[in-house]
């Protein structure tokens, strides 16, 4: 199975994540594609799997969503609430203990795909930004590796 990545955030948390997932996606014999600009999609010629795109601001063009089978927004919120940015910092100081993740299909109209996977992650009461941080990459690599099976 070809998989590709596409984080297009530089300074994104997931950068301290990303090693393990590769390690853990090409132990599992995935192929592995990590991408850093959507521009990139466009040197793809031959179609491929699944393209996850995990801490990615840039909004693909239906032309570039065709160059794979399917294709997965991480997303960090129980959508259909908490689309846009900064979902769990809403979640923090909206006095939740909690947060979700969710995966759902990238289609032409932004945020309307349909949602394959969506988990919650429970948050201490004394949890900073580093651990919330280090609980969505763990969730993240876990809905990854179970979107895959």
């Amino acid at each position: 199975m070809n998989v590709t990545i596409l984080i297009d955030i530089k300074d994104s948390f997931f950068w301290e994540h990303i090693k393990k997932l590769l390690f853990l996606l090409r132990k599992n014999k995935k192929k592995v594609l990590l991408l850093t600009k959507a521009t990139d999609l466009n040197k793809i010629k031959k179609k491929r799997d699944v393209l996850f795109m995990i801490s990615c601001k840039t909004i693909i063009s239906e032309k570039m969503l065709l160059k794979h089978n399917k294709n997965i927004v991480v997303h960090p919120s129980k959508l259909p609430i908490g689309r846009g940015s900064a979902a769990i910092a809403h979640s923090v100081l909206s006095n939740k203990n909690y947060f979700y993740i969710s995966l759902f299909e990238a289609t032409p109209k932004v945020d309307s795909g349909p949602i394959y996977l969506q988990e919650k992650v429970y948050l201490k009461k004394t949890s900073l930004n580093d651990e919330i941080r280090r609980l969505q990459g763990i969730k993240t690599i876990n809905l990854v590796l179970k979107f895959l099976k």
